[in-house]
């Protein structure tokens, strides 16, 4: 599981990556983001070794609201 901020956009991002690659000598790792449910990438030196609290919390928030969200339409 990695914390990342994903390409180009540069927001943060939650997921396993499922593949790493390399273009033009930029390494870039591709991910499933947990907070969008597509594949995404990132560049390596966008991983975030070890997130802050803070940075946990955003993801964990985006996630659940998600969930919430799907909640509300399947009721409809």
């Amino acid at each position: 599981m990695i914390y990342c901020f994903r390409y180009p956009d540069k927001i943060l991002s939650r997921g396993k990556i499922k593949k790493l690659f390399n273009v033009n000598s930029v390494e870039f790792a591709e991910f499933v983001d947990e907070i969008t449910g597509q594949f995404r990438a990132c560049l390596l030196s966008d991983v975030i070794e070890n997130p802050t609290r803070s940075q946990i919390n955003s993801a964990n928030l985006k996630i659940a609201s998600k969930i919430r969200r799907s909640k509300e339409k399947a009721k409809k």
